[in-house]
């Protein structure tokens, strides 16, 4: 419950700081560069946490193994759960009332969805330097250990205050970006409530999903939870479990979202097609609202697209709050 207290606080100060910023007219352009650089220090950090575990490291395989379970599960139930929401609303497969025009007509207006500076569908690039990071962290972390003779418990303590640290800053920062920005309640209000049930169908099916699985699988119920309730987010989520002590459902967490993303990046648009397009929101998780928005953008319609963005907003708010809770 403190850290929950703590990263909250951290992400609400950094909100009230950003839209106090906004207000006076000031900008911060260095924010987005800094935020990258703490994720970057972050996720090497968990590397170097992973590698230096010879327990971890000697199962890399299975942690892979069951990574890709619980996400090829999250994904199914998300699917499921999101195609009885749209019947339950009454929505067409292109997200749209059966007997309603002016909903699509105002949700098209471009003020509703946020504009994308990125490429269209594509591995972003700064999941490559994510995955980087974190393979240069493992690897100098079993050399440390294997190599260099230092003790788990010297690397762990080093990694650990980098990690608590650093996700400090980097929840500053978010809530930082969010007040500049001053949009997130204007566009969850100009989309309706209707569009809130979305992402808390895709956090009930996901746990869901997670919940059978740590009957299956070695992990707890507690520790399948939150890697669930990570939701995609592998820079955040991971960390606040390391931190807790849990290597190996670390390692899983991080996996697991990193693996989210990308299969989200190929499987929205088939879902889209072949199922419909209110169910291929939820798959992306928290990177419905940045990474993942350009292919929700290009394989669905202006309706789906802020439908995306809300769901992705809320799961963003949620991880640092459903993952100290369940851990």
């Amino acid at each position: 419950m403190n850290d929950l207290i703590l990263y909250l606080g951290m992400t609400i100060a950094g909100y009230a700081l950003g839209a106090r910023m906004r207000r006076s007219g000031m900008r911060a352009s260095w924010v987005s560069g800094m935020l990258g650089a703490v994720i970057m220090l972050v996720v090497f950090a968990m590397g170097l946490r992973i590698g230096a575990n010879q327990d971890v490291v000697s199962n890399l395989n299975l942690i892979g193994l069951y990574a890709l379970i619980t996400v090829l599960s999250a994904l199914l139930f998300t699917i499921v759960g999101l195609a009885l929401l749209r019947r339950a609303l009454k929505l067409d497969r292109h997200g749209i009332l059966a007997d309603s025009e002016s909903l699509e007509s105002t949700l098209r207006q471009p003020q509703a969805i946020p504009a994308d500076d990125g490429s269209a569908a594509g591995i972003d690039p700064a999941t490559i330097r994510i995955v980087c990071s974190v393979a240069a962290g493992v690897a100098i972390g079993w050399a440390c250990s294997t190599f260099a003779h230092v003790p788990f418990e010297t690397l762990n303590g080093y990694a650990g205050v980098a990690i608590r640290v650093g996700l400090c800053v980097l929840l500053v920062l978010i809530g930082l970006d969010l007040g500049l920005e001053g949009t997130v309640i204007r566009n969850i209000r100009n989309a309706g409530l209707r569009v809130l049930a979305v992402p808390f169908v895709t956090v009930a099916a996901t746990l869901a999903a997670l919940a059978v699985c740590s009957i299956f699988l070695p992990l707890s119920l507690r520790e399948c939870l939150a890697i669930g309730a990570g939701f995609g987010w592998y820079s955040l989520a991971p960390g606040i479990i390391m931190d807790q002590g849990y290597i190996t459902a670390g390692a899983v967490s991080f996996m697991h979202n990193i693996l989210r993303e990308l299969l989200s990046i190929i499987t929205i648009p088939l879902v889209a097609r072949h199922v419909g397009y209110i169910e291929s929101t939820g798959l992306a998780g928290a990177a419905a609202m940045d990474v993942c928005l350009p292919v929700v953008e290009q394989s669905t319609n202006g309706i789906t697209t802020v439908y995306a963005f809300v769901s992705g907003v809320v799961l963003s708010v949620l991880v640092p709050v459903l993952v100290p809770l369940f851990i």
